[in-house]
């Protein structure tokens, strides 16, 4: 007879209230919510294996329920999929959004935290046991209890303050039910993944990393075909769809020997710039870190996060997800501080 188990999926180091995306439920951590007993018993004890940098418990574990908060079956990998992706549209949600707030107020100092603490994982686990197994890629280590096991909190968790648009989140939601709309909610799920991948902080990711990653985010939620003229294409995009109007504009030679010429937004040619960059980067070239500064403490992926939550607000209002142009985030602060306006 086989044993029935349970699963839970916990974002550890992430302290948030309520926040639902699709049939994702993202909710802090209570006991007076779980309503079977042995189940409530195992997770009182599984959520404390979780602790700060000085071994204390936490306090920020928050569960990710699919549809309801006492769902605790393990998932099919589809709910896994859309689970996941919620979790990455909620990282892109607060990333971005704080990163604006920064921006506009021209201090580095309350900057966003990384995605390190958006780091969500799955547990299988049978109520009324003290057993936990591990897995980490692809190993799997068991033989272990609550009681003996500590997970502890990275150090690269980033800045402290958390912000999301409400507006932004319910023109979202409001986009994974509209029916006609499949291209464009494809692409904003499996650009936001790649939009999470480039803001790890841990020790091994190199700032060239998230150059490649945030234009991979690009490629898919600016819809590049594969042409040869990528950055042009990119650079386009951006002059048609952000910077329609009040732009400085720019003419640039450009070519082999200089021989074409085009005049564009200055936010366009950064697009291009930053394209450029990217193809740089994946080709191997000797790239100097001042290379990836666009001015102060402002890097190029720093603009990038600006561009791509820019366009996917464009995208939501296009859609008619937003409730009107009133709702949108204010980007003019932080376009100005970029001297693009």
């Amino acid at each position: 007879m086989s044993i029935l188990y349970k699963q839970i999926s916990l974002l550890p180091w992430l302290e948030l209230t309520d926040i639902q995306i699709g049939n994702a439920i993202f909710w802090k951590y209570d006991t007076s919510v779980i309503s079977d007993p042995d189940t409530k018993a195992y997770l009182d004890k599984y959520v404390k294996c979780y602790v700060d940098k000085h071994q204390q418990p936490v306090k920020t574990v928050s569960i990710a329920s699919y549809k309801d908060k006492n769902y605790f079956e393990p998932l099919t990998a589809e709910e896994y999929e859309e689970l996941s992706f919620a979790r990455n549209i909620l990282c892109f949600l607060c990333i971005g959004e704080q990163s604006r707030i920064a921006l506009a107020n021209k201090n580095s100092s309350i900057g966003p935290p990384s995605s390190d603490i958006f780091d969500m994982v799955s547990q299988n686990f049978i109520p009324g046991t003290e057993d936990i197994a591990v897995k980490s890629g692809s190993m799997t280590s068991g033989v272990w209890t609550l009681d003996k096991i500590r997970f502890q909190e990275p150090w690269s968790t980033g800045g402290f303050f958390k912000n999301i648009n409400v507006h932004v989140l319910k023109a979202i939601n409001k986009l994974l039910t509209l029916s006609g709309s499949e291209d464009f909610k494809n692409r904003l799920l499996r650009s936001s993944e790649w939009f999470r991948l480039a803001h790890l902080e841990n020790g091994s990711i190199s700032p060239l990393f998230r150059v490649v990653m945030m234009a991979t985010a690009f490629e898919i939620i600016f819809d590049i075909p594969n042409v040869r003229d990528k950055a042009g294409f990119l650079s386009d995009k951006i002059g048609e769809t952000i910077a329609r109007t009040g732009f400085i504009q720019a003419t640039r030679r450009y070519g082999k020997s200089n021989e074409k010429s085009k005049t564009r937004s200055v936010a366009a040619w950064w697009g291009w710039d930053f394209y450029k960059l990217r193809n740089s980067v994946v080709h191997g070239d000797n790239i100097p870190m001042s290379d990836l500064i666009y001015s102060d403490w402002i890097t190029h992926t720093i603009v990038a996060d600006m561009m791509f939550y820019a366009h996917v607000v464009y995208l939501l209002q296009e859609a008619g997800c937003m409730e009107n142009e009133f709702s949108n985030p204010e980007f003019a602060g932080v376009f100005s501080l970029f001297k693009w306006i």
